[in-house]
């Protein structure tokens, strides 16, 4: 269903609209399971391709300076909206065109200048400048890497020597006899059918295996790329360049057949992805056993329960409104524990929300902050619940800066509240782009062998989660982490550092708890739980006596 709906986007030229609200593009283990991912760059450019010329259009007449002025202004706005908006919505600045349309406008800008040859300089010049715009174009597949931002300054980097190089890349230049070697310009010919054919190949490559591909196959995936550019480009991209049908009849057929795809498109998406049977889905019996498949729900379901106490239907993991409103009630006797951090602290939360022991001794309240929301400043410590908590219990995946952490253990000591800390939990393997969990798949391979039988299924997933926590290669991120709370607790000892691992695992049992006999998981990605997971963690926290460090703790 996802897929077809991405069929209609990329019919309708919207395709980075709607991968914008379904992923982010560098979640890699989602996006490299999107066949049609990679066609968000041609809407911006359709998009671009329609309103440009408009624009160009209805300025024709005001003549060339007040275009060029038009223009350059919209660079700047653009440019400069992509740099501050990247840290606040960097999905929607790097799909959407009003923050791309900057380097584009760089290739109109070239367009401007090209139509003034008497202003490019001579061959030194010339030189100089096409060299160092390949050597910017270059530098950036050594530079940038998946934590540059995109599109910011940094992009200027490529984009400026793109326009260098279409410049000052003229006949006789060095730069322009290497770019002419045929074995590049072969590669530029079949560039754009390449750029088609790679992502729908790689995608259905790794949905066919639970396990990433070898380097091997990939590397043949990339041949195969070229080979199929090749058909594409001699086969279809030439003769409609060579073509002596009218303007008229390749409108018609392309209007026909961008139809057809639509078409196409929206009936795979009312059905569902077209009717489900034994041929064309291959796991059916294990969706029928495994239930509620879209991992996307468990996700929004964990936060039904804060929703419910808040009355907020929109409260998500930080930045919501309703943290600065006291949840707790001032003539409950119970201690206030105030639960603080990311997606980790809605899990801890839930869990104490079906622990008998947490509810009969807290009244709970809970505060969204990312890492670098603990240090001085932080809105944190001017909330009512911050106020009127006994006990501050800090849930957060990753570890803050030495800095922040000491910081917010200094700053809640010296409010008078006690501090506790809970360590990072396991990572897990997940598969197909997170849809799959270690628990979704034992169950798949135990139904390939023949088992059906829940408590056996269930019994396979927790040992192999065992095995993982125990014997796996370990997480240097929760090492970190666990280490840096293992160090600040150790430099004041009036912290207490609870294992969330022990109730997840049973060490004399060899398990880890992944699933119940229904079929429904305990942990819906990684490392966080589901609505289930939080009853069943909930009962786990009373039954070893989790939270009785907490007891001692926390002020009568």
């Amino acid at each position: 269903q996802s897929f077809m709906e991405s069929v209609v986007s990329v019919a309708t030229f919207s395709s980075n609209f709607y991968f914008w609200f379904e992923t982010d593009y560098f979640q890699n283990e989602v996006t490299d399971l999107k066949p049609l991912l990679h066609t968000w760059s041609l809407a911006v450019e359709e998009q671009f391709y329609i309103l440009y010329p408009l624009l160009l259009m209805g300025l024709w007449n005001r003549g060339r300076k007040t275009i060029q002025q038009v223009l350059a202004l919209l660079f700047l706005v653009s440019l400069v909206g992509a740099q501050t908006w990247i840290g606040i919505h960097p999905s929607a600045v790097f799909y959407l065109l009003p923050t791309r349309a900057w380097e584009l406008l760089i290739g109109g800008g070239c367009a401007f200048i090209l139509d003034r040859r008497a202003l490019l300089p001579r061959s030194g010049t010339a030189q100089a400048l096409s060299a160092l715009g390949l050597l910017l174009v270059l530098s950036a597949f050594f530079v940038f890497d998946e934590l540059t931002p995109t599109p910011t300054i940094w992009t200027l980097i490529p984009t400026l020597g793109s326009g260098l190089l279409i410049l000052y890349a003229n006949d006789g230049t060095i730069v322009q006899r290497i770019l002419a070697a045929r074995p590049l310009v072969a590669i530029g010919l079949i560039s754009y059918s390449a750029y088609l054919w790679h992502q729908p190949l790689f995608a259905y490559t790794r949905y066919l295996s639970l396990d990433p591909p070898p380097v091997s196959t990939m590397l043949l995936l990339c041949g195969l790329t070229f080979v199929l550019a090749g058909l594409t480009w001699k086969f279809v991209e030439t003769p409609f360049r060579r073509t002596t049908a009218t303007r008229g009849r390749v409108f018609g057929l392309s209007l026909a057949a961008t139809t057809a795809v639509l078409l196409f498109g929206i009936l795979g998406t009312v059905t569902a992805g077209f009717p489900h049977n034994g041929w064309m889905n291959p796991y059916q019996v294990f969706t029928q056993l495994r239930g509620e498949q879209d991992y996307r729900f468990y996700g929004v379901s964990t936060m039904e329960i804060a929703r419910a106490k808040t009355g907020d239907e929109d409260y998500t993991i930080t930045g919501s409104p309703v943290d600065n409103v006291l949840w707790f009630d001032m003539e409950d006797p119970r201690s206030k524990l105030l639960i603080v951090g990311n997606s980790h602290s809605i899990d801890v939360y839930n869990a104490l929300q079906f622990s008998e022991t947490a509810r009969v001794k807290f009244d709970m309240a809970r505060y969204g902050v990312t890492k670098g929301e603990l240090g001085d400043g932080g809105a944190l410590y001017d909330s009512p619940n911050y106020e009127h908590a006994q006990c501050v219990f800090l849930v957060q995946w990753g570890v803050p800066s030495a800095q922040q952490l000491e910081y917010f253990v200094q700053r809640v000591l010296r409010d008078g509240k006690k501090v506790a800390i809970a360590k990072n939990v396991t990572r897990f393997p997940i598969y197909r782009g997170g849809s799959w969990t270690l628990f979704d798949r034992v169950m798949y391979e135990q139904i390939k062998v023949g088992i059906r039988d829940p408590a056996a299924i269930v019994h396979a997933a927790d040992v192999e989660h065992y095995a993982i926590y125990r014997h796996g290669h370990p997480d240097p991120d929760v090492a970190r982490a666990n280490s840096e709370f293992e160090r600040i607790a150790g430099q004041y000892p009036q912290v207490t550092v609870l294992d969330r691992m022990q109730y997840i695992c049973d060490d004399e049992e060899e398990r880890c708890y992944s699933g119940n006999l229904d079929m429904q998981k305990y942990l819906w990605d990684e490392h966080h739980s589901t609505r289930a997971g939080a009853e069943f963690f909930g009962s786990r926290i009373d039954e070893i006596g989790w939270l009785e460090p907490l007891h001692s703790v926390s002020m009568p």
